[in-house]
């Protein structure tokens, strides 16, 4: 390949992620529905014309920013779920290292479950899933009925993301989040 090729490509591919990028922010922002195609051709500063060039359409767009993430958020889940008798100290590491690997992308896995994209609600659907099983083995373990395990299970999916963010700003978050959150699901998993 020669060297203006390479260029080419490279320029291309700087081009898309900058899409990609601006993309996932406003649908972190806004939320998905509430941004058009144009939102983003103005965030990333390009034309209309061309953010088609690169996604014919607003689904295939969120798709790309938001299938990463639910991969990787189910990955992380299937692993914390394989070990012989998963405990809460899992689910604290599991929720942590969906944070090091995803960061403000990690909000997408909350909307994802309202849009109308089949492949992106597919895999929701198997995340949350595993996930609450997971909790639900660990709510089992600390003698919860199964419907209140699932209950624990929602609460803990919805609380882990914004507690994750109030201590975002700390040089300690790691060692404040796994005492913190570890805590806090204790008392949840009483209160149910």
């Amino acid at each position: 390949m020669e060297h203006a090729e390479v260029q080419l490509l490279d320029k291309k591919n700087r081009q898309r992620q900058r899409i990609i990028q601006s993309a996932a922010d406003l649908f972190i922002q806004k939320g998905a529905r509430a941004v058009s195609m144009d939102d983003i051709a103005l965030s990333a500063e390009l034309s209309r014309r061309t953010l088609f060039n690169y996604f014919p359409s607003k689904d295939e767009l969120l798709y790309e920013v938001a299938e990463p993430v639910l991969t990787r958020a189910l990955q992380l889940a299937a692993q914390a779920s394989a070990g012989l008798q998963p405990g809460l100290e899992d689910i604290v590491r599991l929720t942590l290292d969906l944070w090091h690997d995803c960061g403000s992308r990690l909000g997408l896995i909350y909307m994802v479950e309202l849009e109308e994209s089949p492949r992106l609600a597919g895999l929701h659907a198997a995340f949350l899933k595993q996930f609450q099983s997971l909790t639900a083995t660990a709510s089992g373990r600390a003698g919860l009925e199964p419907g209140d395990a699932r209950l624990a299970g929602r609460l803990v999916y919805r609380l882990f993301l914004p507690f994750l963010q109030a201590l975002e700003p700390l040089a300690d978050l790691d060692q404040r989040y796994m005492q913190g959150f570890s805590a806090l699901l204790r008392s949840t998993l009483k209160m149910v």
